[in-house]
């Protein structure tokens, strides 16, 4: 297995932890949970710190995705997650441009969050993307009944 499987294994791994957490450790250690994922994502950085040395360049771009999604795991804004995202974009990666929106949603920059889905949905076209567009969308505020259809017919002009 190479060095960026071995990552991209990691990384699902953090997330399965994060989403399947109450499966483990019941609602009853809810209180815990948040520390616990920390734990998970100072592990899987550390691990990815440990054998970025053997990805291969043409892999680079996947890396810095891989480490900010793994940042990115909480429910909490962390700026070190955008700027790692930011570097993967470079590479024109949909799923780097996808998990920089989740970032930026969280931030609370909305705008910045429309920007990086809509260059997701340019370059793939992902449920999860539209997904998060649609969130998105319902989030922003409207001045008229007019401006509200015309952004929601934008993102289905992106289907």
């Amino acid at each position: 297995m190479t060095a960026i499987e071995q990552i991209r294994e990691r990384v699902v791994d953090l997330f399965k932890f994060r989403d399947e957490y109450f499966k483990t450790y019941g609602i009853e250690d809810a209180a815990n949970k948040t520390q616990r994922v920390q734990q998970e994502i100072h592990k899987t950085i550390q691990f990815i710190d440990d054998v970025k040395d053997q990805v291969s360049p043409n892999s680079k771009g996947e890396l810095y995705f891989l480490r900010g999604r793994a940042l990115n795991a909480t429910a909490e804004y962390s700026s070190e997650a955008e700027e790692v995202l930011g570097r993967a974009t470079r590479f024109n990666l949909p799923d780097a441009w996808n998990e920089l929106g989740e970032c930026q949603y969280k931030k609370g920059d909305l705008s910045g969050a429309l920007t990086c889905f809509e260059k997701a949905l340019k370059l793939a076209q992902n449920k999860v993307f539209y997904r998060n567009m649609s969130m998105l969308m319902r989030s922003l505020t409207w001045k008229t009944s007019t401006e509200r259809e015309d952004n929601v017919d934008k993102v289905r002009e992106l289907n």
